[in-house]
């Protein structure tokens, strides 16, 4: 990925790119705006609050997070209807027995919460007008103010 962006982002002077765990530490400075993709959900619920507030104490006054991830429904049988839905498309979609295995492999891995469990999270550290602002199955984005 660092490639692609070396590639698509050449020659414009304000591009940094790092290599870091950004659960432990995020690049120096204030941002107006942080944001992630398919991420947070490999991470501990203790790190999931520690890089909040590293998020938080790295954002201006007014800066946001835009999270989009994947989450849990909020009852179990929902989730089960959501996990199989997303493993059906997933089936449909051609995939080979040893992608579709290393998938489900992968999934152990993934520690996910509800969205109403994030925005308590995000809620606890400090951020303030969390909203959902898109859900569809296991997905959502989730927008927090400082």
């Amino acid at each position: 990925m660092l490639e692609i962006a070396r590639k698509r982002f050449a020659g414009l002077a304000n591009f940094k790119y790092l290599i870091s765990d950004y659960s432990r530490d995020l690049p120096r400075g204030k941002f107006d705006l942080i944001t992630s993709a398919l991420s947070f959900h490999h991470i501990e619920n203790e790190d999931k609050l520690l890089l909040y507030l590293n998020i938080y104490n790295n954002l201006e006054d007014n800066g946001c997070l835009l999270n989009l991830d994947q989450f849990n429904a909020a009852t179990q049988e929902m989730n089960q209807r959501y996990n199989e839905y997303w493993y059906d498309y997933i089936n449909a979609s051609g995939i080979t027995s040893e992608g579709n295995e290393s998938l489900r492999k992968r999934r152990e891995l993934d520690r996910e919460n509800t969205i109403d469990e994030t925005k308590s999270m995000l809620a606890k550290i400090g951020f303030r007008n969390i909203e959902c602002i898109y859900n569809y199955l296991k997905f959502g984005v989730i927008f927090a103010e400082k």
